[in-house]
């Protein structure tokens, strides 16, 4: 027999069933479409929130860099131009100055970044529980112990 025609096999032919049926059983009322589209909505704003604290870090660090090099190159002519010891001493001094200085900004800046993050983070989950808890006794949900302890 040829390789290019269909051969017989074991197996029966798929057929696709009915899901004329199945999406009856299967429909979701409203208010469990509009509880997944929220949840999504929230995951979606934690994880924009979360790239915008990496790109804020991210983009401290490219600056920090920059600047690194252009202290390291300044650092080199300076220490090629040194007449003695003395002074190319003088020029690792004012190197480490300028390393710790540029060291005490960079973790600033990360740490006020993290900071930033964690208060956006905070801000979407108050806001998402708030509107959980505003939707919850609207579905006929029952509400938590936490929230009817705080009520």
């Amino acid at each position: 027999m040829d390789a290019r025609t269909t051969q017989q096999t074991a197996f029966a032919p798929f057929t696709f069933p009915d899901f004329t049926a199945m999406t009856r059983q299967m429909a979701a009322p409203p208010q469990a479409l509009a509880l997944y589209k929220a949840g999504f909505d929230t995951w979606l704003a934690l994880a924009n929130a979360a790239l915008a604290g990496a790109e804020r870090i991210r983009m401290t660090q490219l600056a920090t860099d920059v600047e690194t090099l252009g202290e390291n190159h300044r650092a080199a002519v300076d220490g090629a131009a040194a007449p003695d010891m003395p002074g190319l001493m003088a020029v690792q001094v004012g190197l480490t100055r300028v390393y710790m200085e540029g060291w005490m900004r960079y973790w600033g800046a990360v740490a006020e970044a993290m900071q930033s993050t964690q208060a956006e983070v905070g801000r979407i989950l108050a806001a998402s529980a708030a509107g959980a808890a505003a939707a919850a006794p609207a579905a006929g949900a029952p509400i938590p112990a936490i929230q009817r302890k705080a009520a």
